[in-house]
């Protein structure tokens, strides 16, 4: 472009792993215009990708934490929640990779984010008709423990189905307690 005349700009573009670093992605004007010598041209050339220090995200709020990434052509992989006594709702408690790991552009990283302060109270389900992998299921997601299973005869349920429940259903408990069950067969 320079022998026939006319001035070239040479701008980066952002890393994107679509496109080959070192070619031109962009130009203006367009392809096939009628231009006069002298005339600037801009070429927007693929970037490869960047040298990234991790910083520490600790104590920070997801929200500002994604949009530093977003500015660092950082990635989130994973998001990970879990009760914290000692981190705000909504702030990261820890990550993946750890702090000053050098990344390159559009690398990964897993945040932990705290959910707050663990519950003061256990609510119990309601286990009743349910089937007993069901009941496991939900026994295990209000964060209490299956007990002792009873098996009893019964002509009119289905194999498996809790029929009874040693704690009420709605029983607020103060630690992660057992439930015993009684089921069909």
């Amino acid at each position: 472009l320079e022998k026939l005349g006319f001035d070239v700009e040479i701008l980066f573009s952002d890393y994107n792993p679509e496109n080959t670093p070192g070619n031109v992605v962009k130009i203006s004007p367009r392809p096939f215009s009628k231009l006069k010598s002298g005339r600037i041209i801009k070429l927007t050339v693929a970037s490869d990708k960047n040298d990234i220090i991790l910083e520490d995200f600790s104590n920070v709020s997801l929200r500002n934490a994604k949009l530093k990434l977003n500015r660092l052509d950082l990635r989130i992989d994973t998001l990970l929640y879990e009760y914290s006594n000692d981190v705000k709702k909504n702030n990261i408690i820890t990550q993946y990779p750890k702090p000053s790991k050098l990344l390159k552009s559009n690398d990964k990283i897993t945040f932990v984010v705290s959910q707050g302060d663990p519950p003061n109270y256990y609510l119990t389900p309601n286990l009743i008709n349910l089937n007993i992998s069901k009941a496991k299921e939900k026994i295990s997601r209000a964060g209490l423990l299956l007990g002792n299973i009873k098996y009893e005869y019964s002509k009119d349920y289905l194999n498996n189905t809790v029929l009874e429940q040693d704690k009420t259903p709605g029983m607020k408990l103060s630690f992660p307690a057992r439930i015993n069950i009684i089921v069909s067969t």
